[in-house]
């Protein structure tokens, strides 16, 4: 694997457990980050959606596809502006912020992979 396709490898397998933890248990991740506990399903849907979504980077990743690796660190900035106006307009927690940073993150390495 080379150097791109590691980095969205990775990210795949942190979207994938991420999903695994809010579908199977929810309120454990939810507990880590002070966030109050789930009572509805929506948290069990976004991990299911996480794990298809954590899927798509794996096998993105295993196929060298650089297109998608560029889509990838676009989006991955789009969720930190997307964390934090949640977290600025007071409609999420502020921790929300912490997933937009991971994705900055991971969109930086990968984006310093692709040049």
């Amino acid at each position: 694997m080379n150097p791109s396709e590691l980095s969205v490898f990775v990210f795949g397998v942190y979207v994938v457990a991420i999903g695994v933890g809010f579908l199977f248990v929810p309120n454990v991740p939810l507990r880590l980050l002070r966030f109050e506990p789930a009572r509805d399903p929506w948290i069990r849907a976004l991990g299911l959606v996480l794990i298809v979504l954590g899927y798509y980077y794996l096998d993105a990743a295993q196929a060298g596809a650089v297109n998608f690796f560029w889509a990838t660190v676009w989006g991955r900035f789009g969720i930190l502006i997307g964390t934090t106006g949640l977290a600025v307009t007071r409609q999420a927690k502020p921790q929300i912020v912490g997933f937009g940073l991971i994705d900055a993150g991971g969109a930086v390495w990968t984006m310093l992979t692709l040049l």
